[in-house]
């Protein structure tokens, strides 16, 4: 019912971050070869799936930060080292995330963001929108404009598979950092 009003304030804070000093970033595409920090956003109906460990093995060698949106309500977040989980209870009515979360975000900046989620999360949206990455990459979505490279991918395709595709692209550019 309020996801079109959700949509429209998370579309709007985001255009907000382009004015901002404090969002500002470095545009720029990097080889994965020499990228060091990585920034992860994913959304999973349980923590307990597996995937987080099937990504984490595949970023051997490299710092990184995950933050995981976990639908379910009652999910008490264990955050640790590399990842924050965020839940609806750390989100406000119109799915921004609270401060600390967004302070704790936007302290990072990494040389990738990657967006793994495969659909819209208005959460993972507005730090997406708000990360300092030098490149942002994730599989396209409707009214999404906020990747440097994106994926163009199907429905079908999972999480594995796209980040198979963003490694595979950040690989074949040549550049140095």
């Amino acid at each position: 019912m309020f996801e079109g009003l959700k949509r429209k304030y998370i579309n709007w804070q985001i255009s907000g971050f382009a004015s901002d000093k404090k969002y500002r970033r470095e545009k720029k595409f990097i080889n994965w070869q020499d990228v060091q920090d990585v920034q992860i956003l994913i959304a999973l109906d349980s923590p307990k799936n597996g995937v987080m460990d099937d990504i984490l093995k595949c970023m051997a060698g490299k710092n990184v930060s995950v933050w995981c949106y976990i639908s379910q309500n009652n999910y008490v977040r264990q955050d640790s080292e590399k990842v924050t989980y965020l839940n609806p209870k750390s989100i406000s009515f119109l799915a921004k995330p609270n401060k600390i979360i967004i302070g704790k975000f936007i302290k990072e900046t990494p040389d990738v963001l990657l967006d793994l989620t495969m659909t819209e999360c208005f959460p993972l949206k507005y730090l997406a929108g708000a990360s300092k990455a030098h490149c942002k990459c994730g599989i396209s979505k409707e009214d999404y404009s906020l990747y440097d490279l994106e994926i163009r991918g199907d429905r079908n395709m999972s999480r594995m598979e796209l980040l198979e595709q963003i490694m595979y692209y950040l690989n074949t550019i040549q550049s140095k950092k």
